[in-house]
């Protein structure tokens, strides 16, 4: 798996994995198995729908874990938002968000 994941990151070409079969399986273990739930979200006592199965060591540095379970969880569009684009969120510092 690592060799071919290598070959399309080398020629920019990650979305044949996210939409490979072998990827889906792996997707759909992982969100059965963590009961569909971000666990970013479930770690702070919130209930939300998982939508993302999330790489927590990335794809592109670390291709040999691409289908790695142990690697892998699943989140929320926002806390998956959040990783990818830290810069873009702002702590609210007070209820009055100044």
């Amino acid at each position: 798996v690592g060799d071919w994941v290598r070959a399309l990151i080398k020629e920019d070409r990650v979305h044949t994995f996210y939409i490979a079969k072998r990827w889906r399986k792996v997707r759909r273990i992982v969100l059965r198995e963590q009961n569909n739930e971000c666990q970013r979200c479930k770690a702070n006592g919130i209930y939300k729908l998982a939508t993302t199965v999330h790489h927590k060591k990335y794809l592109r540095r670390w291709p040999q874990l691409a289908l790695t379970k142990e690697n892998l969880e699943a989140i929320c569009d926002n806390c998956h938002w959040i990783e990818h684009h830290p810069q873009d969120t702002v702590p609210q510092l007070n209820q009055e968000r100044w």
